[in-house]
């Protein structure tokens, strides 16, 4: 019986084949578009919004101000940024497990959504450091646009949330970087278990070894 469809199907006139396939392909379309945004995190409404992107406007331009900020890599890093927040693409979200996060879908330009809670109707808005180190954080990721998950990618972005933390509180970065008191190359390989080292890795306006030293990344 499948044979016998399939010579009707290829029985009918072209112009009614066609017409076939098209439906098909804008039903499987509309069906991925549909799972897209189903996996999508819930946002806060633009009214809401709008005081979240007015934040990071600030400390983009207290970023660009600072000696970090004169920096190939803070001028790289803090253009992006601005890039990103002129599209309004960040996004806050209320139920976002992790502080921040970066996605690409197919076809699409780069989201960063960045995590606000909402408690008793108030949104509770990230410290402007917080702001700082989630907003270079993923423009890292966003900059750097690898096609690999890697560690050194990760402890790539964390040393750049430590760098725009510093410009925002006026000190120099500490280095090397570090979280519970582990260099943050050590801490990255047991947090980030689905990544995985890529020696051709290209830190964002820096060498390999420049990255090395700041994050506790061992040289080969």
């Amino acid at each position: 019986m499948s044979g016998l469809r399939n010579r009707e199907f290829l029985s009918k006139p072209p112009v009614s084949r066609l017409a076939c396939i098209v439906i098909v392909g804008v039903l499987l379309g509309v069906g991925a578009h549909k799972y897209k945004v189903s996996r999508r995190p819930r946002e806060l409404s633009r009214a809401q919004s709008e005081l979240g992107w007015s934040r990071i406007g600030e400390v983009i331009d207290r970023i660009e101000a600072s000696g970090f900020g004169e920096t190939p890599r803070g001028r790289m890093l803090t253009e992006a940024a601005g890039r990103m927040l002129a599209r309004r693409g960040f996004r806050f979200c209320p139920d976002l497990v992790q502080e921040a996060l970066y996605r690409k879908e197919l076809g699409s330009r780069p989201i960063l959504y960045i995590s606000a809670p909402v408690v008793d109707g108030e949104v509770q808005w990230p410290s402007d450091v917080a702001f700082a180190q989630r907003v270079y954080h993923e423009t890292l990721h966003c900059v750097a646009d690898s096609d690999v998950r890697s560690l050194e990618e990760e402890c790539d972005a964390f040393c750049a949330a430590e760098e725009a933390a510093a410009a925002i509180e006026g000190r120099d970065p500490g280095y090397p970087v570090t979280r519970d008191g582990e260099t943050i190359w050590v801490w990255v390989q047991r947090e980030y278990v689905d990544c995985i080292s890529d020696p051709r890795y290209q830190p964002v306006s820096y060498s390999r070894e420049a990255l090395a030293e700041r994050t506790g990344i061992p040289c080969p």
